[in-house]
């Protein structure tokens, strides 16, 4: 893709954000951690993923203008490829937080009072 296009990838999905980093991996981090012990997942994630990703858009972007020749372009047809995927990605985290949820159930993160 042209750096124009790669540039408006990254503000549109904000992949490169510490906080978009952050999100996926701790989400990812749990959900390995559920799979290798069969432990519960935390009630409170930072989930569902696609949500956050559209909210994120909504109050950074605001509405883009498509235009015929931007549709005619292969390259913002590649672009839009890679769209897809990104949030296919995101889609399939969320997807499988709640198989597991339903298959391992959810916990409160409460921790006991010393000496009580």
């Amino acid at each position: 893709m042209p750096n124009e296009l790669q540039e408006r990838f990254s503000q549109i999905t904000g992949f490169q954000e510490e906080r978009t980093i952050g999100d996926v991996m701790a989400v990812l981090s749990l959900v390995e951690l559920a799979l290798r012990t069969g432990s519960a997942l935390p009630e409170r994630l930072p989930t569902p993923l696609v949500m956050r990703f559209y909210e994120s858009r909504r109050l950074k972007n605001g509405v883009s203008m498509l235009y015929t020749t931007l549709v005619r372009d292969e390259e913002y047809r590649r672009y839009c490829v890679a769209l897809s995927a990104y949030l296919k990605f995101l889609s399939s985290i969320d997807s499988l937080v709640l198989v597991l949820k339903r298959a391992s159930g959810e916990v409160h993160v409460i921790h006991p009072w010393e000496g009580a």
